[in-house]
């Protein structure tokens, strides 16, 4: 079991996947995560009487993702101590949204998508006590719960180029996401007089680690859309060199 806190600056971040650099006083880590909501259903209303045109929209489906976290010791070369896998599976979520357009050119949107409920997740923790084996000790914890998840997003989109069926989109933003799990009870493999010679399973229902994961993303990025006939297609990139994410 272990415990760490870290306040990470990240150099890189693509849509929905990130990988962080924690600089911590002992231990270094990265941390990773890849999450997407899964629209379900949306409703979606829109009025153009108002001096600028306004849109609102609710939807709900499923976030399904995965985080890492890794922890190496500085003083045996970079070597790989300890990685925990989260998953999250299939957590219920709520969205509310609108679009504001004052002028033609510009649309201007926000986003927040919140659980339902606690969620199935899942969690493997794997230790390297030995430098140059393969690991030492590993736990696997099926009752895991994903407590909160959480997912804001505001953007401008400004149209950079136009015909009548294809434009062009300068995209802008920031995004901010926080996930909590929680593992309870599961079973276990340690190294303690001898390798792997350890094994058994702890109380079920006991709270065994709890992990809270965030990201600060400002980001830029260009959009597509297009019409031809009874066909519509649209797509966005986006990318960040300025994300911050902690994690506890």
């Amino acid at each position: 079991m272990k415990t760490m806190t870290c306040k990470r600056i990240l150099p890189l971040k693509l849509t929905a996947a990130a990988t962080t650099v924690a600089v911590c006083l002992l231990l270094p880590a990265v941390q990773g995560t890849a999450a997407t909501v899964v629209t379900d259903t949306m409703t979606e209303v829109s009025s153009d009487r108002a001096p600028m045109d306004f849109s609102a929209r609710m939807g709900a489906g499923y976030l399904t993702g995965e985080a890492h976290e890794y922890v190496y010791w500085q003083d045996q070369g970079g070597h790989t101590a300890s990685e925990l896998i989260w998953d999250i599976d299939s957590v219920y979520m709520f969205g509310l949204g609108g679009t504001v357009r004052p002028v033609n050119w510009l649309n201007i949107n926000m986003d927040l998508w919140l659980n339902v409920a606690d969620g199935d997740g899942y969690m493997e923790d794997y230790d390297w006590m030995v430098v140059g084996m393969d690991w030492t000790d590993r736990s696997v914890h099926d009752n895991t719960d994903v407590t909160n998840a959480f997912i804001f997003d505001v953007n401008v989109e400004m149209t950079m180029f136009s015909t009548g069926t294809v434009s062009f989109v300068g995209i802008a933003g920031y995004r901010h996401d926080t996930f909590e799990w929680e593992a309870r009870g599961g079973s276990y493999i340690y190294s303690e007089y001898g390798y792997r010679d350890s094994t058994g399973s702890f109380p079920s229902g006991e709270l065994g680690i709890t992990y809270e994961q965030s990201f600060d993303v400002p980001y830029l990025g260009l959009g597509f859309q297009g019409d031809f006939d009874r066909l519509h297609l649209a797509a966005k990139v986006t990318g960040s060199f300025l994300v911050r994410g902690d994690a506890t």
